[in-house]
């Protein structure tokens, strides 16, 4: 998804029940914006879905 170019800029958060550390450097290296681990409190998916609403905000702003 990162590496289309008409998909490149859609945010990705990773829900998974992976919870190490070695389990997340991966999918940071690969372009996910957020990565929660089951299981998770709606907040925090709610809080990681507003800071990347912001970030997309800022971004087009940018450009």
């Amino acid at each position: 998804m990162k590496n289309d170019y008409t998909l490149s800029r859609i945010p990705c958060i990773m829900i998974t029940s992976k919870v190490k550390e070695s389990d997340k450097n991966p999918a940071f290296e690969n372009g996910v914006d957020d990565y929660l681990a089951k299981p998770f409190r709606v907040s925090d998916l709610v809080a990681g879905i507003d800071c990347l609403i912001e970030k997309s905000k800022r971004d087009i702003h940018l450009d």
